[in-house]
């Protein structure tokens, strides 16, 4: 998408959910905790929405290690979380390969939005 001289990107909105992974099995029940962009704010505007989005996960201490998908117009992406919601070590995930730790999946859904700025005092056709 190419943006126009006068706009930027921000973030409308995002949520975040979890639910109990368990290796052998996968999802395994209900959500179990539930925050968003009204719980840890994300203000600024930005030239890409590569900048939006990392802004989003570092707000919320996440590494971008495989990308986001969109779906459905949001941008989605997943992260395996231990009982405090930080983002999963390699040594985390080996414990839960082999049964010895909980972790969940966290699933971030992220929309952006567009807005042209002009300065206050510029007329308006």
């Amino acid at each position: 998408m190419v943006l126009q001289p006068n706009e930027k990107i921000y973030v409308k909105s995002y949520f975040v959910d979890t639910e109990e992974d368990i290796y052998t099995e996968g999802c395994v029940g209900g959500v179990c905790c539930m925050w968003s962009n009204k719980d840890i704010q994300v203000d600024g505007r930005y030239d890409t929405a590569a900048e939006a989005l990392q802004a989003v996960l570092k707000a919320n201490c996440f590494d971008d290690e495989y990308g986001a998908e969109q779906m459905d117009g949001y941008f989605v992406f997943s992260f395996l979380v231990d009982v405090n919601n930080y983002q999963a070590s390699k040594n985390d995930i080996a414990l839960w390969k082999r049964g010895k730790k909980r972790l969940w999946l966290a699933s971030m859904y992220i929309t952006l939005g567009i807005v042209a700025e002009r300065s206050y005092f510029e007329e308006v056709a």
